[in-house]
């Protein structure tokens, strides 16, 4: 039985119409043959969804390192313990310090083992009124 004979629309394969009746009947998604701009809303907040999962995946230290002066979160496996703490990476001694850990001098601690870092979230915006 031919793809037209079994209700699919022209050239329209049997996994494309799958997908259009989880997209458009089970998720109730706008059809875009039906109305363009919702489908674009829809484009556009997947769109977002990648990149703010993006921004909040954890980065490897082997892919980069942070900026100067830039204040994050690092993962280090210290101890065989993975451990989160705000850090920064010292770009000119090469290490990164812990910056909740300062010292009697006012320096901060080395902190070892860091594997992956994640920039930290903007901070909340103060509501007035």
């Amino acid at each position: 039985m031919s793809d037209y004979e079994m209700g699919y629309a022209d050239g329209e394969s049997s996994a494309t119409a799958d997908l259009n009746f989880l997209l458009y009947d089970t998720l109730n998604l706008p059809d875009p043959k039906d109305d363009e701009s919702e489908f674009d809303t829809v484009r556009g907040l997947v769109e977002r969804i990648a990149t703010l999962e993006a921004a909040a995946r954890w980065i490897p230290c082997s892919e980069r390192l942070p900026g100067v002066y830039e204040f994050v979160t690092a993962r280090n496996s210290h101890y065989k313990i993975a451990q989160v703490s705000p850090a920064t990476y010292d770009h000119v001694h090469s290490v990164w310090k812990d910056i909740q850990d300062v010292r009697v001098d006012g320096t901060w601690e080395d902190l070892p083992c860091v594997t992956h870092w994640m920039p930290l979230p903007s901070p909340p915006q103060e509501q007035l009124g």
